[in-house]
């Protein structure tokens, strides 16, 4: 997935657009660069090869632990919990439920891998993102400032 980075970051480029940083904060390529070892990178293709959505989990424990340790400390222990840390939809791509897609993806792996949590965290202010969250099963279980202050709810699924 490494090699795919320059693209990932084109996709968040245009589907980021002109979102505010409180809205949206963009995954920087070092933190990309952990695809294949502590993080989960899916790709939704369109029919001509591009790309129309993308989805990354952070299995870092350390990561997971110090993103989240005030609700951890509530709903389990961070071995056994991913964090959904970005999933981004192409403009174009809106609308055809891309993002519930990556999101049921994550739930079956982690299934498959006997992972029993999944974390994220949205902006209140991202209605469309909050609402395929909770329509995916998600709940929100407390809220904080993430990413340099922004607010976020934090959402689990116990799987």
């Amino acid at each position: 997935m490494p090699a795919d980075v320059p693209a990932i970051l084109a996709l968040q480029d245009q589907a980021a657009g002109d979102m505010p940083e409180r809205v949206f904060v963009r995954t920087k390529e070092a933190e990309l660069g952990i695809l294949g070892e502590d993080g989960i990178g899916l790709w939704i293709e369109a029919g001509d090869g591009s790309p129309a959505a993308f989805g990354m989990a952070v299995t870092d424990r350390g990561t997971v632990a110090t993103l989240h340790r005030d609700v951890l400390g509530h709903l389990g222990d961070p071995a056994d919990v991913w964090m959904i840390d970005t999933v981004f939809v192409a403009p174009s791509w809106r609308g055809f439920g891309l993002q519930r897609h990556l999101l049921g993806r994550f739930v079956a792996l982690a299934r498959e891998r006997g992972i029993p949590l999944l974390l994220a965290t949205v902006s209140p202010e991202n209605r469309h993102s909050l609402d395929n969250f909770l329509a995916m099963g998600f709940a929100e279980v407390g809220r904080g400032a993430y990413y340099g202050g922004y607010e976020r709810c934090v959402m689990a699924k116990r799987i």
